[in-house]
C-alpha cells in the first residue's frame, strides 16, 4: 500500500454495499500494518462500522477496542452503539460515557438516554451536564427537563440557557418556571417564541396562563 491509510480508508467507504468484502479486506490490510496514530485509529473506525454492518458483530468489537484505547471518540461511541444493539444497557452507557468525556459532545446524550431509561437519573444528569457544558443543545435541553421534573437545583438555569440559546422546549419550561414565580410577562414573551416553533405544550401553557 503506497497510499496513507486515511486516503484508503476513506476510498473503502465509497465502494459499493455489493463489494463490501472488498472493502473490509483493503481496510483490514491498513489495520494490521500496525500504523500508529489518527490514521490506523480512522482506519479501525471505519472497518468495524464495515463489519457491523455485515453483522460480523464480535469481529467489529474486537477491531474497535484497540483504536478506542487509544482515546479515539468515535471508536468509543461505535462500541456504545454495539453494545446498545447488544441490549447490554450498563455497558453502552459506559461506552458512551467515555466518549464523551474524549470530546464526543454529541452521543454524550445518547449516554444520558440510557442511564435515564435504566432509571439512573443521577448518572443521566451527570452525563447531560458534561455535554451540555460542551455546548451541546439537545443535552441542554434534557438537562434542564430532568432537574426540573425532579426538582432539582440548576432546573431553571439551564432551562434559560437552554431558551436563550434557541431551544423551543426549554423556553417553555423556562416559561412554566418564570409564570410559577409571577413573572407572566417574561413568560409570555417565552411561549410565544415556543408556540411559534411548533411546541404544543406550550400553546396549552400560555392558554391556561392567559384565562
Amino acid at each position: 500500500l503506497t497510499s496513507s491509510g486515511l486516503a484508503l480508508a476513506e476510498q473503502a467507504v465509497d465502494i459499493d454495499r455489493r463489494e463490501f468484502a472488498s472493502a473490509i479486506a483493503l481496510l483490514r490490510q491498513i489495520v494490521d500494518r500496525g500504523a500508529a496514530g489518527f490514521t490506523h485509529d480512522g482506519a479501525a473506525f471505519l472497518l468495524g462500522t464495515l463489519l457491523e454492518a455485515a453483522g460480523r458483530v464480535e469481529e467489529a468489537t474486537q477491531v474497535l477496542a484497540p483504536a478506542a484505547e487509544n482515546g479515539s471518540a468515535a471508536a468509543l461511541r461505535a462500541l456504545g452503539e454495539l453494545a446498545a444493539a447488544r441490549g447490554d444497557v450498563e455497558e453502552s452507557a459506559e461506552w458512551f460515557d467515555l466518549a464523551a468525556e474524549a470530546g464526543d459532545a454529541t452521543h454524550g446524550v445518547e449516554a444520558g438516554r440510557v442511564a435515564y431509561d435504566a432509571g439512573d437519573i443521577d448518572r443521566a444528569a451527570l452525563l447531560w451536564r458534561a455535554a451540555a457544558n460542551r455546548g451541546h443543545a439537545q443535552s441542554i435541553h434534557h438537562l434542564g427537563v430532568v432537574l426540573l421534573d425532579h426538582a432539582q437545583p440548576g432546573a431553571e438555569r439551564w432551562c434559560r440557557i437552554g431558551a436563550e440559546g434557541g431551544i423551543p422546549g426549554s423556553a417553555n419550561n423556562y416559561a412554566k418556571a418564570l409564570f410559577q414565580r409571577g413573572r407572566l410577562p417574561e413568560a409570555i414573551q417565552w411561549w410565544d417564541f415556543a408556540v411559534e416553533n411548533h411546541i404544543p405544550a406550550a400553546a396549552a401553557n400560555l392558554g391556561y396562563a392567559l384565562k
